[in-house]
């Protein structure tokens, strides 16, 4: 006597190893999205907390590509000018001076105020340009 039973495939709903198997390349692609979005958002919060810790930019110091990084609104070239500014008519004493640099207007500058520092006086440059 044989105590194996014969099964019937007929009757074995399959619908769910088929949603599987045809939508393969779809659940595969949206997990490849969801980790790549997971380790892009990692990136980001790791280089946004390297934007803080350079928040500022000592207009007397720095270089023109600091300048550039940090100032919004002012790219290579305008910062460029600014070091040649500075190094024409010496160190810039009120953060409203830079509006003598050719590009460089009062509206720019009280934008960029909380992140332009002069000889380390940040509270001292903001204060100068909010009596602008």
């Amino acid at each position: 006597m044989n105590n194996w039973r014969a099964v019937d495939f007929r009757a074995v709903d399959f619908r769910a190893v088929d949603f599987w198997v045809s939508n393969f390349r779809a659940i595969v692609f949206m997990a490849l999205i969801l980790l790549l979005c997971s380790q892009w958002a990692t990136a980001a919060e790791q280089t946004g907390a390297a934007v803080d810790v350079a928040a500022t930019t000592n207009i007397n110091e720095d270089d023109a590509h600091t300048m550039a990084t940090v100032l919004e609104g002012i790219g290579l070239h305008k910062a460029e000018a600014i070091v040649a500014y500075r190094e024409q008519n010496g160190r810039f004493y009120l953060i409203e001076e830079l509006t003598a640099v050719k590009g460089i207007g009062k509206s720019l500058v009280q934008r960029n105020a909380d992140k332009i520092v002069l000889d380390n006086t940040a509270g001292a440059a903001t204060a100068a340009v909010n009596s602008m």
